[in-house]
C-alpha cells in the first residue's frame, strides 16, 4: 500500500493531467465566410461538435446572412451556440446579436434540440425569428425535448409561429430537464396557433430568475372549426405551464424590462398572461412568482384574455379518479397582478372541470406557504403583493360585469399582505362553493368600482375575512358582501358609508372584532366587540387608510394574524390609548407608534398634497414653498402665509382637526419665521382649541380650553423655546376629546394697504413622558373606549 505521505505530492501532478485531458477535447468551431472560419454552415459545425466527445462551443460569426435556417442539435453532451461576432477572428464577442432565421425555409423550428440526461445546450448572444412550424406542430423559435437542460443568454426570441409555443416548446422527458431563461433575453412578438404563444412548457422546471428578461407581446389565437363551432387551444399567451406526464414547473423572479415586469402585454382566449394546466392524475403544474429586485417588484401586467383569466388561468382535469393532490397551483411571494384584463377573471381564472370526486383542484396564494430561497423577503413599507388596476373587458373594449378574481367550485383564493385597489368589474371576488376556500387576511380592498357587490360567494364557500379593510369603494348593489357558506369576518375595518355590508344565508355569519359603516348585518346589535363608527383614517381623500391614534380600531382586539400589509408586527400597544380587548389594531395596519398625532407638519415636498391634512379656513392666504426650510432636508418645504388688502390684522389661514388617543398632558410646538423687513415684520402663532365634545370635525359647541402659542418671528426659521402645555386630565377626556390646530398670523406692520407674511414648519404635538403624566394624578384607563 503506498503511504499518503507518499501519495499527497502526486495529486497537483495526477490532477493537471485530468484537466488537460478534459479541456483538451473541448473544441471551438467558427462559422462564417473569410479568415478564421472552420466551418461554412452552422449545421455543419453543430453536426462536427456532436462529434467530439466534451465541452464545444460553436461561434457564429455575421459574416454572412443565416436564412432558410432549420437547425437541428441532437446531444448528450455540453454546446454553445454563440453569437456576436462580426468576423470569425474576432475575440471576444462584440455583444451585437447574429440573426439565426427561418424564414422562407421548411416550415420548422429554427432550432430543434434534443438532449440526453447529461446534456446542456446553451444559447447567448442569438436573434432566432422566422420560425414557421407548421399547423399543430411543436416550437416556432425553439423546440426542445428531452433529459437535459436549455439555457437561454442575452438573446432575443422573436417573430416565430407555430401550433404550441410559438417562441419555444419545452417538453420534459426525465427528471433532469430544464429550461432556464437568463438575463436579457427577450421573448416577443410569438404566436402560438393553439397555446403557449411565448413559451410552452410541458413538463419541465423553468427558471426566469435574471434581471432584463422579459415574455411580451405573444399571443396564443387558439383555433376555431367552423364545421363544429368550437374553439381549440388559446391557453397562455405568455406562458402555458403544463403537469401531463411530468410535473411543470416555472418559477419567474426576473423584474423584466423597465417597470414593465417578466410576463407584459400578452394575449390569448384563456390565460393572456400564463396558463397553468394539470392535464392528468399523474403530475402537476405549478408556477411560482416572486421578486429578486428591491427596487423593481415582480408582476404580472397588462395582459388579455378574450375569455377568461387576463392575468392567469388556473384550470386541473379532473377524471373521477382516487389520485389525490394533482393541481394547478399559482403561488406569487413579493409580487403583483396589475393592469390585467378580461371578460371574466380580469386579474385570474380558477377552474377545474367537474368529476366523480374533486381530487384535482387550482389554487392562487399570495404571500402564503414556503418561499423561494431567491426571493427577496417582503418589503416593511408597502404592500407584499397588489392586485390592481385590473378591468373587465371584451374585445370591442367595453366593461363586462365579470369579476376580477373568479373561483370556480373545489377550488382555493388565499391571499396575505395583499392590496386591492383601483381594480373595475362586476365584482373583485366571485366564488362559487363545493370544496371551495376564500382567505383575506392582511388586506386592503380600496377604490375599486364595481357593479354589483365587492365579494361574492355562492353555494357553501367557506370565507374568511380578518385583519383585512374595506373602504372607499363603489358599490353597485346594496350590500358590499354577499356570502353563502361559512363566513367568518373578524379584527377588521368595513367602512362603507350608506351600504349594509353584508347579506348572508347558510352556516350562522360569525363577526367579532369589527369597526363598521353599520353593525345590524353583522351581530344584530348584540356584541360588544362590533362597534359602529368612524374608523379615522389618516387620509382618506388621498387613499391613506392607515389608522390615527384616536382611532376606535386601534389597540382593539388580539394580536393574531402575524405582521399587517405592510409587515408591520401586530399588537403594538400605545402609550395612553385604551384596550377594549387587546393591544392589536383593527384592518390591514397596525399603526406603530403614538406619534405623529399632527400630520403633514413639517409640509414637506414628498408628503401626500403637501397641505392635504390642514384645511384651508381664508381662501388663498397660504401655499406651499421650497423657498424656505425650517425642518427636514433642504428645500423640503414649508408653508407661507401671504394676503394683502386684509380686512382684519389677523388671519388664520389654516387648520387641521386630530382627536386624541387618551388623557394626558400635551405638548404643541413649531417653527416659525416673518419677514426680513422690520416694517413688515408680523407675528406667527399656533392657536388651539380644546373641546372633548367636539365631533369628528372638531368644531362642535364652544371650545373647553384655549390659547395662543406664539412661534419666533425672527429672519430665519427656529422653534419656540417653551411648548405650549395643555393638560387633558381622566375626568374630562372622551372618545371625541380633540384639539383644533390653526395656523394663524397677525399683522405687525406699519405698511398700507396693511398685510401679512410668515412662514411655518415642524408643528408638533407630543405627549409629555408618561411617568411625569402618571406622577401628576393621571392615571392609565384599561377600559373600553
Amino acid at each position: 500500500m503506498l503511504h499518503y505521505r507518499k501519495l499527497f505530492p502526486l495529486l497537483p501532478i495526477t490532477l493537471s493531467l485530468l484537466l488537460c485531458s478534459s479541456f483538451a477535447r473541448a473544441a471551438i468551431y467558427t462559422v462564417g465566410s473569410g479568415a478564421g472560419c472552420t466551418h461554412p454552415t452552422i449545421q455543419s459545425a453543430i453536426d462536427s461538435a456532436e462529434l467530439n466527445p466534451g465541452f464545444d462551443t460553436v461561434r457564429v460569426s455575421r459574416t454572412q446572412s443565416w436564412t432558410q435556417q432549420a437547425l437541428v442539435i441532437n446531444t448528450n453532451q455540453h454546446l454553445n451556440l454563440v453569437g456576436g461576432f462580426a468576423t470569425c477572428n474576432q475575440s471576444p464577442a462584440d455583444g451585437t446579436p447574429t440573426i439565426i432565421d427561418g424564414a422562407g425555409g421548411a416550415q420548422a423550428p429554427v432550432l430543434r434540440i434534443t438532449t440526453g440526461t447529461g446534456g446542456i445546450v446553451k444559447l447567448r448572444h442569438l436573434t432566432i425569428q422566422g420560425g414557421d412550424e407548421d399547423g399543430a406542430g411543436y416550437g416556432g423559435g425553439i423546440y426542445f425535448r428531452g433529459d437535459g437542460i436549455l439555457e437561454v443568454i442575452e438573446s432575443t426570441i422573436t417573430n416565430n409561429s407555430a401550433g404550441y409555443g410559438g417562441g419555444i416548446y419545452a417538453e420534459g422527458t426525465g427528471p433532469n430537464a430544464e429550461l432556464i431563461l437568463s438575463n436579457n433575453v427577450l421573448i416577443h412578438f410569438n404566436t402560438a396557433r393553439l397555446s403557449g404563444g411565448g413559451v410552452y412548457n410541458d413538463g419541465v422546471e423553468m427558471t426566469m430568475n435574471a434581471p432584463d428578461s422579459w415574455i411580451a407581446f405573444n399571443q396564443a389565437t387558439g383555433l376555431y372549426n367552423a364545421g363544429t363551432g368550437q374553439w381549440q387551444g388559446g391557453y397562455g399567451g405568455g406562458i402555458q405551464i403544463v403537469g401531463g406526464a411530468r410535473d411543470g414547473h416555472t418559477y419567474i423572479g426576473s423584474p423584466g424590462v423597465g417597470g414593465a415586469g417578466p410576463v407584459y402585454a400578452n394575449e390569448a382566449r384563456y390565460g393572456g398572461g400564463i396558463s397553468v394546466m394539470s392535464v392528468s392524475e399523474n403530475a402537476g403544474a405549478r408556477l411560482i412568482v416572486y421578486s429578486t429586485d428591491a427596487q423593481r417588484q415582480t408582476a404580472i401586467r397588462d395582459n388579455f384574455a378574450s375569455v377568461a383569466g387576463g392575468g392567469l388561468y388556473l384550470w386541473a382535469e379532473d377524471r373521477g379518479g382516487f389520485i389525490i393532490g394533482h393541481a394547478a397551483v399559482a403561488r406569487l411571494h413579493n409580487a403583483s397582478l396589475l393592469d390585467n384584463s378580461a371578460p371574466e377573471g380580469a386579474a385570474a381564472y380558477l377552474a377545474r372541470t367537474p368529476g366523480l370526486f374533486p381530487v384535482g383542484f387550482s389554487a392562487l396564494m399570495f404571500n402564503s406557504g414556503n418561499n423561494m430561497p431567491a426571493a427577496l423577503p417582503c418589503p416593511q413599507d408597502r404592500p407584499c403583493s397588489r392586485i390592481a388596476g385590473n378591468f373587465d373587458l371584451d374585445l370591442a373594449g367595453d366593461p363586462t360585469g365579470g369579476s376580477v378574481l373568479f373561483v370556480d367550485r373545489d377550488n382555493t383564493l388565499i391571499m396575505d399582505r395583499t392590496e386591492l385597489s383601483g381594480n373595475r368589474g362586476g365584482r373583485i371576488v366571485r366564488a362559487v362553493g363545493g370544496d371551495t376556500t376564500v382567505e383575506a387576511v392582511n388586506t386592503l380592498w380600496a377604490d375599486n368600482e364595481v357593479s354589483q357587490q365587492v365579494i361574492r360567494t355562492e353555494d357553501d364557500v367557506d370565507l374568511l375575512f380578518e385583519n383585512s379593510t374595506l373602504v372607499g369603494n363603489a358599490i353597485g348593489a346594496a350590500h358590499a358582501i354577499s356570502s353563502n357558506g361559512r363566513t367568518r369576518v373578524q379584527r377588521s375595518v368595513l367602512w362603507q358609508p350608506g351600504k349594509t355590508l353584508v347579506s348572508h344565508s347558510g352556516d350562522p355569519l360569525f363577526a367579532q372584532n369589527i369597526v363598521a359603516n353599520e353593525r345590524q348585518s353583522l351581530d344584530g346589535g348584540n356584541s360588544p366587540w362590533v362597534v359602529a363608527t368612524n374608523p379615522r383614517f389618516i387620509d382618506p381623500a388621498n387613499s391613506d387608510y392607515r389608522l390615527r391614534a384616536a382611532s376606535p380600531a386601534v389597540d382593539f382586539a388580539g394580536s393574531g394574524g402575524g405582521p399587517d400589509l405592510v409587515g408591520t408586527d401586530r399588537g403594538i400597544d400605545l402609550p395612553i390609548k385604551a384596550n377594549r380587548n387587546g393591544a392589536g389594531d383593527l384592518g390591514a395596519f397596525e399603526r406603530p407608534a403614538l406619534a405623529p398625532l399632527v400630520h403633514n407638519g413639517n409640509f414637506d415636498s414628498n408628503s401626500i398634497g403637501r397641505l392635504n391634512h390642514w384645511t384651508e379656513v381664508t381662501p388663498g392666504a397660504s401655499s406651499w414653498t421650497s423657498d424656505q426650510n425650517g425642518i427636514g432636508t433642504p428645500g423640503s418645504g414649508s408653508i407661507h402665509v401671504s394676503q394683502s388688502n386684509i380686512p382684519a390684522p389677523r388671519v388664520t389661514a389654516r387648520s387641521q382637526c386630530i382627536h386624541l388617543p387618551g388623557p394626558g398632558r400635551y405638548l404643541l410646538n413649531g417653527w416659525g419665521r416673518s419677514s426680513a423687513n422690520i416694517a413688515t415684520r408680523d407675528s406667527v402663532l399656533l392657536r388651539w382649541e380644546l373641546r372633548h365634545s367636539g365631533s369628528e370635525s372638531c368644531n362642535a359647541g364652544q371650545a373647553d380650553a384655549s390659547g395662543e402659542h406664539f412661534l419666533p418671528n425672527g429672519v430665519v426659521f427656529a422653534p419656540a423655546a417653551t411648548p405650549a402645555r395643555i393638560e387633558v386630565p381622566e375626568s374630562a377626556w372622551t372618545h371625541t376629546s380633540s384639539l383644533n390646530i390653526q395656523l394663524v398670523v397677525i399683522d405687525n406692520g406699519v405698511t398700507f394697504p396693511p398685510a401679512v407674511s410668515g412662514w411655518f414648519d415642524g408643528i408638533t404635538l407630543e405627549v409629555e413622558s408618561l411617568d411625569l403624566i402618571f406622577a401628576d394624578d393621571f392615571e392609565q384607563d384599561t377600559g373600553p373606549d
